[in-house]
């Protein structure tokens, strides 16, 4: 990002240079992925914040919105009146939506989208970690290993 704002090329070659192995097999090692992801997206957005292009600052929004800011809009709104939590079905709403879009996975595309509003969740934690760790004035790191 930096070289590209100082007026440099980054040049790609057109041939597989990695092969990244996620090896998840347990939903507690794809949550705390999602954790580490919504810590990144927080610390690299607040790094480029004067930048024009705001990297990653819509996906720490975006993870905001859906597990912080709309959970707490729909407490309050059921303090008002009860048929607030008609709401809730936003989150269906939301994973049928993304189901829809990607269809094309096939048999995958419904547990996707389930998984991609789940994430939300995991991903505000790690953002919310992140600005915690910046409030108190230790290292923002997120190193929670356990394998």
């Amino acid at each position: 990002m930096r070289l590209r704002e100082a007026g440099w090329r980054v040049w790609r070659l057109d041939a597989e240079m990695a092969l990244h192995d996620a090896a998840m097999h347990r939903f507690g090692q794809w949550w705390r992925r999602m954790v580490r992801g919504g810590h990144a997206f927080a610390e690299v957005s607040g790094l480029h914040r004067a930048s024009p292009k705001r990297i990653w600052a819509r996906e720490t929004a975006r993870a905001l919105a859906w597990s912080a800011v709309l959970p707490v809009a729909l407490l309050l709104g059921w303090l008002v009146h009860p048929a607030f939590y008609a709401a809730l079905l936003v989150y269906p709403a939301q994973v049928t939506r993304l189901a829809l879009r990607d269809r094309a996975r096939g048999a995958d595309a419904l547990s996707f989208a389930f998984f991609s509003v789940l994430s939300k969740f995991a991903e505000s934690w790690g953002v919310l970690k992140y600005r915690l760790s910046r409030l108190t004035g230790r290292a923002p790191t997120l190193i929670e290993y356990k394998a």
